[in-house]
């Protein structure tokens, strides 16, 4: 694969396989909660944390709480569930869940070729800052714009000058470096 080829990644790094949302689920959802899919996911993930911030104690984190719940619905102890454990775990912590809401938190967040989500990986993304979660989930680039090619591109770029890579701004548009690049 070319160095500067872009690979979408899960938000701890993983690459991301992804299920499509039926056309009619997705639509079905937008239209009842009148907002796109991935809009609605965002405010979930809001609901989740809040409850699980509303639950820990002294004893137990975040976290901890989340994976319990996970626990209590795989009964293979795989580290991984369908969307209807998926589901099954949000209710014991009394967060209501659809199919749709779990079939994008599983898009989202990686999958298996099985289509199951790995759950500590689930847990761990969702307890990331919202910045810090951006940042790890964006497409990646290895090495910078060369001169006369695209520089058509949104993500992070990691490159050897720069120790942890760098964004392109917001708003940015590579067309005119394409043309400041001719002689």
């Amino acid at each position: 694969r070319p160095k500067s080829a872009a690979v979408t990644r899960n938000p701890v790094g993983r690459p991301v396989m992804r299920a499509p949302v039926s056309g009619g689920a997705a639509a079905a959802y937008s239209h009842v909660h009148g907002s796109d899919i991935g809009g609605a996911l965002q405010d979930l993930e809001d609901k989740m944390r809040a409850r699980l911030k509303a639950l820990r104690s002294l004893h137990a984190g975040e976290q901890a709480i989340l994976l319990s719940a996970f626990h209590a619905v795989d009964r293979d102890r795989t580290g991984q569930v369908t969307p209807p454990q998926f589901i099954a775990a949000w209710a014991r912590l009394q967060v209501p869940v659809t199919i749709p809401e779990a079939t994008a938190a599983f898009n989202k967040y990686g999958q298996t070729r099985g289509g199951l989500l790995p759950y500590p990986v689930f847990a761990q993304a969702l307890m990331v800052g919202r910045n810090r979660l951006v940042g790890m989930a964006s497409d990646l680039r290895k090495g910078a714009f060369v001169a006369g090619k695209s520089a058509d591109f949104q993500g992070k770029i990691i490159y050897p000058p720069c120790r942890k890579g760098v964004f392109t701004p917001s708003g940015w548009d590579g067309k005119p470096a394409k043309r400041s690049a001719q002689p």
